[in-house]
Formats: structure tokens, sequence, C-alpha cells
């Protein structure tokens, strides 16, 4: 179940935000702003050299809140 759970949050998120599976990934809790709605990756991780701002919907958000302490660093850890 856990395994499924992770599979289904990681596709959402993707989805709804448009990121490669690479900035998805690697993407890291101190890139995600929950208040202010946002995730954010940094110039030398993007395919073009630039920095992005994602704005993150509720799905998005949704699928963010089950992967929450399940790792202190990275976001999607299949454990």
């Amino acid at each position: 179940m856990a395994r499924t759970r992770y599979f289904a949050d990681l596709i959402i998120f993707s989805f709804n935000t448009g990121l490669r599976q690479s900035n998805v990934l690697n993407l890291k809790w101190n890139q995600i702003d929950l208040d202010r709605k946002v995730a954010w990756c940094y110039f030398d991780e993007m395919k073009a050299s630039k920095s992005l701002v994602v704005v993150l919907n509720g799905a998005a958000i949704g699928g963010l809140r089950w992967q929450i302490g399940k790792h202190s660093k990275y976001v999607f850890v299949r454990l």
C-alpha cells in the first residue's frame, strides 16, 4: 500500500507541476514553501540552466502532505 501511495503522489505532483522526473526526485524540503504554495528548482538543476518557481495547486500540495516526515532532506523517497 505504501509503495502505491508513493507512486501515486509522485505522479500527481509531477503532472500538476509539469516538472521533469529528475527535478521531482531530487526535490528537497528546503525548496518547498507550503505556506506560499510554491516550489522552486535552482538553475543548476534545470535543463535550461534557469531557476524556476512553480505554483503548487491543491492536488500537488495534497501529494506533498503524504510525504511529510518520511525523510528529512528529500521530498520523494521510497522507503
